[in-house]
């Protein structure tokens, strides 16, 4: 899971956004925001990786978040593609500016 908060910590610190650390962790609940959260950290990890920063190990956990299937094994007809990962923190960025919306309102 910290590698999804820490992405979607840094998501909003690149919008300019406060970052809601307790918020961030409840949205993670919802299996949506969390295959979203895998595939923006598992993108941030291989772009560490360009970098030569090795990953953590828990970087195979974000694989298994939206590669592999429900019943436990790898989906043979999943495709990496750089479009899923963007679309993945576009809707993490929604998601993120709802958290604003209703701190505000608060």
């Amino acid at each position: 899971m910290k590698l999804r908060v820490r992405r979607m910590e840094m998501l909003a610190r690149e919008e300019g956004l406060p970052s809601y650390e307790l918020l961030i962790k409840a949205s993670l609940e919802d299996q949506e925001v969390k295959h979203f959260a895998s595939y923006a950290a598992y993108g941030s990890a291989l772009l560490d990786r360009l970098k030569g920063i090795s990953g953590e190990r828990a970087v195979l956990a974000l694989w298994r978040d939206f590669a592999w299937t429900r019943n436990g094994s790898p989906d043979p007809n999943f495709k990496l593609n750089v479009s899923a990962i963007l679309k993945a923190e576009q809707s993490l960025l929604q998601i993120l500016h709802q958290h604003l919306e209703q701190d505000s309102k608060i």
